[in-house]
């Protein structure tokens, strides 16, 4: 029973793990229904900033799934006429959690002979009063935790019309997919209804 319950904690505490927020802001005075053209914003890259193959992997993802989800929306990428610019920008940090599991062996006391009570040359009893073996483990989990927003930027008046903001924190191994489910998220609240 004791382990079942570990194992149901476990599963829960495992997908609270996959939590990402989303947000959208947008000013409500602009149609954003008149934009078709957009380009990225030019970014300045520092070269004291050390390469990070994984962020760069994610700007990657992040950058093909925005164009993707706008290209659904009937808007193209143009570097010559873009009406809007994306700007994208975030931080995020590498976490481990610990979760500690303390329970009873799962197996019987006769299953080690000798070592059970009664059990020929008994050595004594090293369990639980109960007859289980006490039984402690640890288990990590590598997490990311941080913040990415994107900004669509008017190039006119070089004010941002449309913000969307995801934070939150997610297993290493589900970052890129969970990334993609919220973008997705995002873009369908773009544009917004008035």
């Amino acid at each position: 029973m004791i382990r079942r319950l570990a194992v149901v904690s476990m599963v829960l505490f495992l997908a609270g793990c996959n939590v990402l927020s989303v947000a959208t802001q947008h000013d409500p005075s602009i149609s954003l229904a008149g934009y078709s053209r957009y380009d990225w914003m030019p970014v300045k890259v520092s070269a004291v900033r050390k390469t990070n193959p994984h962020r760069e992997q994610m700007i990657k993802k992040l950058k093909s799934i925005v164009e993707r989800e706008l290209g659904a929306k009937g808007l193209r990428q143009s570097s010559t006429e873009p009406q809007l610019l994306i700007s994208y920008y975030g931080h995020s940090q590498d976490k481990t959690l610990l979760y500690n599991e303390y329970g009873d062996y799962w197996g019987s006391r006769e299953r080690y002979g000798a070592y059970s009570k009664g059990g020929g040359d008994s050595v004594g009893t090293w369990w639980a009063r109960d007859g289980s073996i006490p039984s402690y483990e640890v288990e990590t989990i590598d997490i990311v935790e941080g913040t990415v927003h994107i900004d669509l930027v008017d190039t006119q008046t070089l004010k941002a019309v449309w913000r969307a903001q995801i934070s939150g924190s997610v297993d290493r191994k589900n970052a890129a997919m969970e990334l993609e489910k919220s973008l997705v998220d995002v873009f369908s609240k773009y544009p917004p209804r008035r």
